[in-house]
């Protein structure tokens, strides 16, 4: 059994950070195909572009170390597809929506394996029979194995084999927890390129044509919601047909006006269904303009397998924060880091249950993530967590503020470089939650309206501010030898010792500010 854990070396608890395969179909070209062609299927599930330059695509039969390299280019952005169209072709099925890029892979449909690799060479290991070296595992950004292959992701297996009418798809294409076996699912294929609707992670749904708002979401739902309910109405006003018996004589449940009504030229036998001599002329254009071509009733009512809603939107995002604070803002009686806050805000239209989501600075360094206790935020309201509650400290030296949610995806991020001043507040403007820009020169307003404009004392700036990116957390001795006018970059000699250093020699007249002592 192959492992290639070393692909992701960190814990795959979180959506995926990076290009994924989302879809495999090895179909095409064969009898009973649902489309003519093969395709392979990548999605972008990050919250940024990413630029295809330079990166590749590569299939290999299940044991074999054969690699077919597809060549990819351009930009995916964030939440869109790709579509990558093989070379196996047939009569069978329909065509796929217009690909991305043609290749001359041909899939093999119920096993094989496909890497997404973050170079133009070809791969030359096939797992197990010739095993991979790790720079060739460091180049491979995502792997499906499916059916009988012997290189894959994870350690439970490859991933189930499709046939003719299924492909093996992502159940999540957000998620990628390295595991073939479980992260891909047998399903009827749906290939999507760069023009389909794709799906921002944690947001909705997303339109390539147009910047995704919470308005187009809800109308793009209401109308698919329309044309499920349209195709359900033509479905049951279609006329049913029955086989006419010898036991009585059909008619029509109301007569339609005719200019003129033919006389039939015989009698119709029951062993068949006659066909008309001609088309009578309707007075008026009927409703319905599909006649169905069978002559027998159907035996189920075709009923869509599921009907799309529209999932409530969560839009929450970090307002405002201030990493060294010059007052008293959480009103203990003190101005130390727990008056450092962060404010967020729901600028959404429905509310937020913030259970089990967290805040932390840079990812896996710092202090400990901090879990948000049950509570709900209400549209437009905002709500202030300070250092003394959360226990992070935002470092005066540059830092980064993030949120997540409960299953450790990411929601907000922002980094900062050095503080300037006490009281420097970073905000968005305007003050429209993640619609907003981030500014970095704003006025603390700690649970209410942000506002660009420097707090009073921002006039003193620190002494090379450049040069005084220290932890919070060092004691106040060095923070004023290091950073305020009056230490005059000098260390304070009180901190070590107040009565001198232990029976040290010191040395007279010397014209110094300070004593000298001789060790």
């Amino acid at each position: 059994m192959s492992l290639l854990t070393p692909v992701h070396a960190a814990p795959k608890t979180q959506w995926a950070t990076h290009l994924v395969i989302s879809e495999v179909y090895g179909g095409g070209g064969n009898a009973g195909a649902v489309y003519t062609h093969d395709f392979i299927e990548l999605f972008n599930p990050t919250d940024h572009d990413i630029s295809l330059d330079g990166k590749s695509v590569q299939y290999a039969p299940p044991a074999g170390s054969n690699w077919t390299v597809v060549n990819l280019s351009g930009l995916l952005k964030a939440g869109q597809y790709y579509l990558i169209q093989g070379s196996s072709g047939g009569s069978d099925g329909t065509a796929l929506p217009t690909p991305d890029v043609i290749s001359n892979v041909n899939v093999a449909m119920d096993k094989g394996k496909v890497a997404l690799v973050n170079s133009t060479i070809g791969l030359t290991c096939n797992g197990d029979d010739k095993p991979c070296s790790q720079s060739v595992i460091d180049s491979i950004d995502d792997l499906v194995g499916y059916g009988t292959a012997t290189f894959y992701e994870g350690t439970n297996g490859p991933a189930s084999a499709p046939n003719a009418k299924k492909s093996s798809m992502r159940v999540d294409s957000c998620i990628d927890m390295g595991e073939n076996s479980t992260d891909f699912k047998v399903d009827d294929p749906t290939p999507r390129n760069k023009d389909s609707i794709g799906y921002i992670c944690g947001v909705g749904t997303y339109t390539p044509t147009e910047t995704p708002n919470e308005e187009t979401l809800t109308v793009a739902a209401e109308n698919t919601n329309i044309a499920a309910t349209e195709t359900m109405i033509a479905l049951s006003a279609s006329p049913t047909i029955a086989t006419p018996t010898p036991s009585r004589t059909l008619k029509p449940t109301r007569t339609p006006s005719f200019t003129r009504t033919p006389s039939p030229t015989r009698t119709p036998s029951l062993t068949r269904t006659p066909s008309p001599t001609r088309t009578p002329s309707l007075t008026r254009t009927p409703t319905i303009t599909y006649t169905p071509t069978n002559t027998k009733t159907p035996t189920k009512t075709i009923t869509p397998s599921r009907t799309p809603t529209a999932a409530p939107i969560q839009l929450v995002a970090i307002n405002e924060f201030v990493p060294r604070p010059g007052r008293d803002w959480n009103n203990d009686g003190l101005i130390n880091t727990g008056d450092e806050y962060i404010e967020l805000i729901n600028y959404g239209a429905t509310s937020v249950n913030l259970s089990g989501w967290t805040l932390d600075d840079e990812i896996n360094i710092g202090s400990a993530p901090y879990r948000i206790p049950s509570l709900t935020l209400r549209p437009g309201e905002r709500i202030v967590f300070y250092g003394s509650q959360t226990g992070l400290l935002l470092s005066d030296g540059g830092d980064a503020v993030r949120l997540l949610k409960p299953n450790g995806g990411l929601i907000d991020a922002f980094d900062y470089n050095v503080v300037n001043y006490p009281d420097q507040s970073f905000c968005r403007l305007p003050d429209k939650g993640g619609l907003g820009l981030w500014g970095n020169n704003c006025y603390p307003t700690p649970g209410l309206p942000n506002s660009l404009g420097s707090a009073p004392n921002a006039s003193i700036p620190l002494i090379n501010d450049a040069l005084c990116p220290i932890a919070d957390t060092l004691p106040q001795e060095f923070y004023w030898a290091e950073c305020d006018p009056f230490g005059n970059a000098i260390w304070s000699r009180r901190y070590w010792d107040d009565a001198g250093w232990y029976g040290e020699l010191r040395l007279p007249n010397i014209n110094g500010k300070w004593d000298v002592f001789a060790d």
